[in-house]
């Protein structure tokens, strides 16, 4: 789904990543006895700390086979200063009315529900639940730190300080990394990046946290956590581990498969979406996704309504729409056989209303029949039993949803009435000899519901 992140966003390490780290007690295998009784000890003198910090950056390079690279400014910060600083920068980038259409995109695609304070949940989590950030325009990184520089600390510069050595890097850039590009694309480059920086942070654990450090970690991951995140919407909860979670996967793939040269390769030719960080055999056979034409608002709607958004939901986002009525594994199959969508979504501001048209296209006609079927169980368990009418299984009440096949092409259709919705078919999908009769249109009643 719509994520208006920008590199700076993407450097961020949230707390609850650290309730998963590297290892337990894998380090025993690799460090002496020394090290494993050795007591953790936070530091506080400022020169202990730069002395620290100087020792992990020639670790993370010899890690990450790099002979040298520009030195990094480097900030330890508190809690309340990053609540300050990222509270400013959110607000700055992303407005309560963006939050406000963003949320009626959600709701429609039945991801959250639409009294849900989106806006408070993105601006606590980037000013609450952060732990350290690089700033690509500033070039410098951030850290926060409570009682010291202890091993989560020390595990966030690791983090923090790979990302730096990414943005020295000529085409890790804001502008060739985001500019004019759909969300999928955007999530699976992101997904590139914070996946490196993960892997890298997960081998320098492994490489030098003691037993000690280890339940250092927990213990400071546990005292800092923000009990509210449990109880955060699943669709949003997935799209924040996503980068980070299957990222790592992604580039622990590409490393198994050619060592550090083949992640470098990938940073020339990144991921073109999220499909390929789900499936790297896919992005190493260079199965690109299917460019879809857009969506298109009939001239009887054209008065009325305004184009809010067109992007693309992926393999991933689709997944997780799937999953919001149907079995997870089902979910995660029907969505596996991915070529290409698009979507647009409409807004009505005279009378408030949302429209979605959104046109997807699968691999074969076997895995259209197969999302088909999974999207036709999602629109029965959200919207409830259907009843029969000519040509088409139909609800029609105040809002109104429907579906269509034609070959590998499938159409989801939503709107506030039977009206827009029909309107809505009869410009986007082709001509009635078209349509497969196997796959019936379905104008849908919507009731409450909630995540």
């Amino acid at each position: 789904m719509k994520q208006r992140t920008t590199l700076g966003c993407l450097a961020a390490l949230f707390i609850l990543g650290c309730l998963l780290p590297a290892s337990v007690i894998c380090a025993a295998g690799n460090i002496g006895a020394y090290y494993l009784l050795r007591k953790p000890v936070a530091l506080h003198d400022p020169a202990q700390i730069e002395n620290e910090m100087d020792r992990i950056e020639s670790e993370v390079r010899a890690l990450r086979d790099i002979s040298d690279a520009a030195p990094a400014k480097r900030t330890l910060i508190t809690r309340d200063q990053l609540r300050a600083e990222m509270t400013d920068e959110f607000k700055k980038a992303y407005s309560r009315q963006q939050v406000q259409e963003d949320l009626e995109e959600y709701a429609a695609f039945g991801v959250l529900d639409a009294k849900f304070d989106l806006y408070s949940f993105y601006l606590n989590t980037y000013s609450t639940d952060v732990l350290g950030y690089y700033d690509p325009v500033k070039k410098q990184l951030f850290v926060v730190s409570g009682a010291g520089f202890g091993a989560s600390e020390r595990s966030t510069f690791a983090h923090e300080y790979l990302h730096s050595l990414q943005f020295q890097r000529d085409n890790l850039t804001a502008d060739n990394w985001n500019s004019g590009e759909n969300s999928d694309i955007i999530s699976g480059k992101q997904a590139l990046v914070e996946g490196e920086a993960a892997f890298v942070e997960d081998m320098w654990q492994k490489r030098y946290f003691s037993l000690g450090d280890q339940i250092d970690y927990y213990k400071q991951s546990l005292s800092a956590l923000n009990l509210d995140y449990f109880r955060i919407p699943y669709f949003l909860e997935q799209q924040l581990y996503f980068p980070y979670l299957e990222g790592k996967a992604f580039i622990a793939s590409l490393y198994a498969e050619g060592g550090w040269a083949a992640v470098d390769a990938a940073f020339h030719n990144p991921p073109s979406s999220t499909e390929m960080i789900m499936h790297p055999e896919d992005y190493l056979q260079g199965d690109q996704p299917v460019r879809v034409a857009k969506p298109v608002l009939p001239e009887s709607l054209a008065g009325s309504w305004r184009e809010a958004h067109e992007d693309v939901l992926g393999e991933f986002s689709i997944d997780l729409v799937l999953g919001t009525h149907v079995n997870s594994v089902q979910a995660s199959k029907a969505a596996a056989g991915w070529g290409g969508d698009r979507f647009v979504v409409w807004h009505n501001d005279a009378d408030p209303a949302t429209a979605v048209a959104w046109h997807t296209r699968w691999d074969t006609q076997t895995d259209a029949d197969e999302f088909a079927s999974a999207l036709n169980e999602y629109d029965g368990g959200r919207f409830g039993k259907s009843q029969p009418e000519t040509g088409a299984v139909c609800w029609i009440t105040t809002v109104a949803a429907c579906q269509a096949q034609s070959g590998a092409d499938v159409w989801w259709f939503y709107g506030p009435d039977s009206k827009t919705v029909q309107s809505l078919m009869a410009s986007n999908l082709p001509g009635e000899s078209g349509v497969d009769p196997a796959v019936s249109s379905a104008l849908i009643q919507l009731f409450p519901f909630f995540l």
